[in-house]
C-alpha cells in the first residue's frame, strides 16, 4: 500500500518513497498542485470581477430608482400646489357691521404752481473753455 507524502498546497512533496515510478508520481502531484493553485487564482479573479460588476450595477440601479422617485415626488408637490392656488378665495363676512360704512373720508387735492423757468446756458464749442468756466456757468444756472 502506498502512503501519500504530506504536502503543502504551494510546495513540492517533502518526503517521497523510494522506488520505481516515483518520479511519475511526483510530477503528477506537482501538476495537480499547480492546476489547483491556478484554478483558485482564476476563481478569485473572477470573483473580484463579479463583485465590481455587481457594485456598478447596484449603483446605477439605485441612481435610477432615486431619480424616478424624486421626479414623482416633485411632480406630486407641483400638482398639489397648483390645485391649491387655483381655488377661488371667498371673503367671509364678520358678524359685526363694517366700520367703513360709518366712516366717510374726504380727499382734498392740492396743487402747487411753483414753476421756475430754466434758461439754458450758452454753449461753447468743443475744445474752447476751461473747467473753471464750466463751473461758473453751472453756478449761474443754479442761482
Amino acid at each position: 500500500m502506498y502512503n501519500h507524502p504530506k504536502t503543502d498546497n504551494n510546495q513540492t512533496p517533502k518526503s517521497v518513497n523510494q522506488g520505481r515510478g516515483n518520479s511519475e508520481r511526483v510530477s503528477y502531484q506537482n501538476q495537480y498542485l499547480k492546476g489547483r493553485n491556478s484554478e483558485r487564482r482564476f476563481q478569485e479573479q473572477s470573483y473580484i470581477v463579479d463583485e465590481n460588476t455587481n457594485a456598478v450595477t447596484n449603483l446605477l440601479m439605485n441612481l435610477a430608482f432615486t431619480s424616478i422617485v424624486s421626479f414623482l415626488v416633485g411632480t406630486l408637490l407641483f400638482v398639489a400646489q397648483r390645485n391649491e392656488s387655483s381655488l377661488p378665495s371667498v371673503p367671509v363676512p364678520d358678524g359685526s357691521p363694517s366700520q367703513s360704512a360709518e366712516k366717510k373720508t374726504t380727499i382734498f387735492e392740492r396743487t402747487v404752481d411753483n414753476i421756475q423757468e430754466l434758461v439754458p446756458a450758452p454753449q461753447q464749442q468743443a475744445g474752447q473753455g476751461t473747467l473753471t468756466s464750466m463751473f461758473l456757468a453751472l453756478r449761474q444756472v443754479s442761482s
